[in-house]
């Protein structure tokens, strides 16, 4: 069936298989519930996810039906209402006895439910419980309600998204728009004559910082230099996870995410295979997500006596899978609410020009290229590929002190001399 059985988030469902169908399974209060869909109901697999949606949205708005009446009866409702459209297709359809079996049997525009297809796309992918790509996919199709398929193309070409946005919405949807294709559902991909846009691969925002620039940064950090007196929160907590970011090079969810365990003091090593995540509900620590990092790579990271002074403090009297940086709360940074409330703010003291925690990691590339570490071992040390490394994230706005040896010190002895 490819549904995911990990346990869900408090307050969301999980959907997983059971016996010949799905099952959703939640608690409220302490109290575990559950709901069977068998797999004789027509399109089981779009009503589990419908059903899911419907749930959290009572739990949310403190609508919950404990009886679990209120379900039953929309289940009921809905398998009636697909038997009745069964029984009017079948009525009034067309006999194909002439016709070739490889035909696709493609459904009048107006009877193709995109969002119903869509979720059966969703289980198939294993991504029902997906919070991000897919879903943020899916509330896009939501929001365009009823269209024909020959309109996604201008129905995209409106929404005002950055090259990167609309390149994932464009993506997810020819991939599922293929797999409709392949399905013989639809004769045409509408998106096969739509391409991505073209990024914009500077972003001030993300310029690397200069040695004195990061220096100060840090310094203010350690020292809580510009901490206001009102303040209960000291800046000094995030000292150790910017300082990271900058030796180490890494995507901040990554070192969000960082686990005890993947911290060896005995052979000098760090274990990068995870993140915790951003979501599409939020940067705070009950919205992120576990998981692989962007390129599901794993790498090792050597510690050098700067690291290991760096992290052995955080990582002291804690257990393998607690996470290393945490603020003064105890729990794992927002990274996006530390930008906006000490990161920005320090930076407008320091009249400095303003970066996003990203640029950290532009840092490290821009330094390491210039010290003369090799490109794929910088891809390495990176997670990412030689090419993206070198065309995001290494900026050449340095001019070198010297041209390379060339063919005229070779060819005439008296340029050799000359120079």
């Amino acid at each position: 069936m490819g549904v995911s059985t990990d346990r869900s988030k408090k307050g969301t469902i999980s959907i997983s298989p059971y016996k010949e169908g799905l099952r959703l399974r939640w608690r409220v209060r302490d109290k575990r519930h559950e709901l069977y869909l068998s797999s004789s109901i027509p399109f089981y697999e779009t009503k589990a996810y419908q059903l899911k949606m419907i749930l959290e949205q009572d739990l949310k708005e403190f609508n919950f039906d404990e009886t679990l009446n209120r379900y039953k009866r929309l289940l009921k409702q809905a398998a009636q209402m697909e038997q009745l459209v069964q029984q009017l297709q079948k009525h009034a359809s067309i006999s194909r006895s002439n016709q070739l079996e490889s035909l696709p049997v493609v459904l009048p525009k107006e009877r193709i439910d995109v969002v119903k297809e869509f979720d059966r796309y969703l289980v198939i992918k294993d991504k029902v419980n997906d919070t991000n790509y897919y879903a943020l996919t899916r509330k896009i199709l939501v929001k365009w309600g009823t269209f024909e398929l020959d309109d996604v193309p201008e129905l995209l070409s409106r929404e005002k998204w950055s090259a990167k946005t609309f390149n994932d919405r464009r993506n997810c949807l020819n991939a599922f728009f293929d797999w409709m294709k392949r399905k013989k559902k639809i004769l045409d991909n509408p998106l096969d004559d739509v391409s991505n846009r073209e990024r914009e691969r500077m972003h001030e925002d993300r310029e690397p910082f200069t040695d004195s620039e990061a220096a100060v940064i840090l310094n203010a950090l350690r020292t809580d230099q510009f901490r206001k007196k009102s303040s209960r929160y000291s800046h000094s907590q995030y000292y150790p996870f910017v300082a990271f970011l900058l030796h180490v090079g890494c995507r901040p969810a990554e070192a969000i995410g960082l686990k005890v365990r993947f911290v060896k003091f005995d052979n000098k090593t760090i274990t990068i295979g995870n993140s915790l995540a951003r979501t599409a509900n939020g940067t705070h620590a009950s919205a992120r997500e576990y998981k692989s990092t962007k390129n599901k790579k794993v790498r090792l990271i050597p510690m050098d006596a700067a690291l290991i002074t760096l992290l052995k403090p955080l990582c002291r009297d804690k257990q393998p899978d607690d996470f290393v940086f945490l603020n003064e709360n105890g729990r794992v940074i927002d990274d996006k609410m530390f930008l906006r409330r000490v990161f920005k703010p320090i930076q407008e003291a320091l009249k400095i020009p303003y970066r996003v925690t990203y640029a950290c990691r532009h840092t490290f590339a821009t330094r390491a290229v210039r010290q003369g570490i090799k490109p794929h071992e910088l891809a390495y040390l990176m997670g990412d590929t030689v090419e993206t490394v070198l065309s995001n994230y290494f900026h050449n706005n340095c001019m070198p002190a010297s041209l390379p040896s060339g063919i005229l010190s070779i060819s005439d002895p008296t340029m050799r001399r000359a120079s």
